[in-house]
């Protein structure tokens, strides 16, 4: 019975040195990791956000963009003379871009599928004149005939909607180019 009050005192005070131990690891700070991509950084080395008045030789003419954004250029200087459609500021374009490029693309992408669906319309069309041949000929059944009849529906359907894909795609690009125009400010007089 010593032996074992022995072993269970010395196993409690291993107990209580293991916990304080544990508890001791948690409280350390573990480092954090680095980014698995580095954040963003500014094209610019020095960059500074402010507001101001640009006045006008004879009369003043309130110029606002519709968007907000970063100003990448502008051309005019201080007392510079400003003819209208003179180019005043251009706004951050590249988000505008690469949409206008992805929807390009797709419009690309979209009309090689037409061309495939449109191989295929021609083939179900081939195989429907055979098998109307054959059916008049008695040699093929009514099934067999709906079915190419479907398959040259269902080819029917997807050209049309490859068609409307590739008219929602161009809508897409002309919106864009819409926003793009929307980020360079003119002189309006």
């Amino acid at each position: 019975m010593l032996v074992f009050r022995k072993f269970s005192f010395w196993l409690a005070i291993l107990g209580v040195a293991l916990t304080a131990k544990l508890v001791l690891s948690l409280r350390k700070e573990t480092p954090k990791p680095a980014p698995m991509v580095q954040p963003a950084m500014a094209p610019y080395a020095k960059s500074v956000a402010a507001t101001g008045i640009v006045e006008a030789a004879e009369e003043n003419v309130k110029i606002a963009t519709s968007k907000a954004g970063l100003i990448v250029e502008i051309p005019v200087k201080v007392s510079s003379q400003v003819k209208k459609g003179d180019l005043l500021l251009r706004l951050d374009d590249r988000e505008v871009q690469a949409r206008l490029k992805t929807h390009e693309a797709e419009k690309k992408s979209l009309s090689a599928q037409l061309e495939t669906e449109k191989v295929s319309m021609a083939d179900a069309k081939d195989q429907l004149d055979r098998i109307q041949k054959l059916k008049e000929e008695q040699a093929a059944t009514e099934e067999e005939w709906k079915r190419k009849v479907y398959q040259l529906e269902a080819t029917q359907s997807k050209i049309r909607k490859v068609e409307l894909d590739i008219e929602s795609s161009q809508r897409a690009m002309q919106q864009d180019e819409a926003e793009l125009s929307l980020l360079s400010i003119f002189a309006p007089r």
